[in-house]
């Protein structure tokens, strides 16, 4: 579950732009999204209560009519109700990072999120990427509008009348300017977003559904055509999905290079990404020069060229690099498996019903217990704080937030982790349900 809450910093704090001509400018931003989910959280709860009483008071300042809120406010509560709020810190550090900063978060006034932006579907957009499905599901956003109807600034016209030609008086000018038009500000360019993506999803769907045949096709060449009747061990999963990594990166020969570079590209996207979560007090200047420190870091690391010998294939370096960063394409297959078990095996009528049960219950427990130990593993609170040390002084030293991930992340153990756990699922499933899991699971490897 996620809550996005959207908040109005009064004063504002300030915001480095990186342009052309002047090249850096400072801008004045005023818009707080106050985040809580339980992704990634151990405990049963979203948060603590000062925390959602935090946001609940500070969205609910609507200007003229509560006044501005501050978390002094919620400090006085504490103590008035003799209450702990073993979190305050972290959660003031987190959410004003600038104000925490200079020692002025508990002081900072707060208003209503509806001054400038009232409907927050970016982020409940972005939230998507963390609801991986169990089968082909049509997802649904559901806006409920705050104030229906005519705004109260203008005069409600009767059906066939005229617009009103008169001009606003000055107190329906500033009342219209500082309240109703922000919240009343239509939502077309969030929709329109929204059925982009839908648009973009139902293009790969189509893409995806065509490839499943030369997928199975691709495997059994690469792996043999009876690999799928050895029993499957921890060892020979680990086996197979190197030789199907090595043999598809030989067989895409010049154009491996471009798909290396996209990979590369992405897993250095995702490191700044947990950097932003682990240290994100931080400026947007800083992690500018923190990306660029870590794209020299991996050129001297040899890192500038994936291709191996004559073009062909990938280097060690890029193997080794990929193996110890690249969460996300963990997470990807493991979702994409989710996918395959839902469409290919539950609905298969050639096997047994009850078998089909139980082994199609245990893989799919498996998968997204195997999914959870990814995605733990991109939580800042999984990092901990010496990799949150390592961000702030990555600029001058690049190499030890990149040691410092793989090390904490340990994803290659992790594999091997979650190798055992695929490996007593499958053998809970029927053979030619088994074979189609690791199908799936080596083909999206394959590719």
């Amino acid at each position: 579950m996620d809550l996005f809450v959207t908040v109005t910093d009064f004063s504002g704090h300030d915001e480095s732009l990186k342009l052309n001509s002047p090249p850096q400018v400072q801008e004045t931003e005023h818009r707080i999204t106050i985040s809580f989910s339980t992704r990634g959280n151990t405990e049963s709860f979203l948060a603590e209560t000062p925390n959602l009483v935090f946001a609940a008071r500070a969205t609910a300042s609507f200007p003229g009519a509560f006044p501005p809120f501050s978390a002094r406010e919620i400090d006085t509560l504490i103590i008035a109700r003799k209450i702990s709020w073993p979190g305050r810190d972290a959660f003031l550090k987190r959410i004003l990072p600038q104000h925490y900063a200079a020692g002025t978060a508990a002081d900072t006034m707060l208003i209503d999120g509806s001054v400038l932006a009232n409907a927050p579907f970016n982020q409940a957009i972005d939230a998507l990427r963390n609801r991986p499905a169990r089968r082909e599901v049509d997802r649904r956003f559901v806006y409920i509008d705050p104030k229906p109807g005519k705004p109260s600034f203008r005069k409600a016209r009767k059906p066939g009348e005229p617009p009103d030609t008169k001009p606003p008086g000055w107190l329906a000018t500033i009342f219209g300017a500082t309240s109703n038009i922000p919240r009343e500000q239509p939502i077309r360019d969030s929709l329109d977003k929204l059925q982009g993506r839908s648009e973009r999803i139902e293009r790969m769907q189509a893409v995806i559904g065509s490839l499943h045949i030369e997928i199975e096709r691709t495997v059994n060449d690469m792996l043999g055509r009876t690999w799928f009747l050895s029993k499957p061990t921890p060892a020979r999963i680990e086996k197979w999905r190197a030789i199907a990594n090595k043999k598809a990166a030989a067989a895409a020969g010049y154009s491996y290079p471009a798909y290396g570079h996209l990979k590369l590209v992405g897993v250095v996207d995702d490191m700044i990404a947990s950097a932003k979560r682990a240290c994100n007090e931080s400026s947007h200047a800083h992690f500018r020069d923190l990306k660029d420190a870590i794209w020299q870091e991996l050129r001297l690391r040899g890192l500038d060229s994936i291709a191996g010998a004559k073009g062909i294939g990938a280097t060690a370096e890029s193997i080794r690099f990929f193996r110890e960063h690249d969460v996300r394409f963990r997470i990807r297959r493991l979702r994409f498996l989710a996918r395959r078990l839902a469409d290919e095996v539950e609905q298969n009528d050639t096997l047994d019903a009850e078998d089909r049960f139980a082994g199609v219950s245990a893989m799919h427990d498996c998968v997204y217990e195997c999914l959870s130990l990814y995605i733990a593993r991109e939580t800042s609170a999984y990092m901990g704080e010496d990799f949150t040390i390592a961000v702030q002084n990555g600029v001058d030293a690049p190499g030890a937030v990149i040691d410092r991930m793989a090390e904490k992340r340990d994803l290659i153990m992790t594999d091997r982790l979650v190798d055992e756990k695929l490996f007593t699922a499958l053998s809970n499933m029927e053979a030619e349900a088994s074979r189609i899991m690791l199908s799936r699971l080596f083909g999206i490897s394959a590719l």
